[in-house]
């Protein structure tokens, strides 16, 4: 399930992208954006046992030249479908957000 990021996730997702095993979404956690913004969608991931398992995000043209999907499951939630489940989560919301 996808949760638009919003001001009262910012510390958790802040703390999580500090300690991932990510380089790229560790160096992201430092310039983290504050909530969702025009064009630009940022969501928690969460698990069918509602666990946070992850984050994504769809950033589109008002921004950036090309659009992008990005997307992490934590490392203790990967092999068990969320990354299928995440980005198929992440292509709905885009279609249906048409960007």
């Amino acid at each position: 399930m996808l949760v638009p990021v919003d001001k009262k996730h910012i510390g958790i997702l802040h703390e999580r992208f500090l300690s991932s095993d990510e380089n790229f979404f560790r160096n992201f956690g430092k310039q983290l954006p504050t909530f969702n913004e025009k064009g630009n969608h940022y969501y928690l991931y969460f698990d069918p046992e509602n666990n946070f398992a992850g984050y994504g995000m769809l950033r589109t043209f008002n921004k950036y030249r090309i659009p992008t999907l990005g997307c992490i499951i934590w490392q203790e939630y990967r092999r068990l479908g969320n990354g299928t489940r995440l980005v198929s989560e992440l292509i709905a919301e885009a279609k249906k957000t048409r960007i």
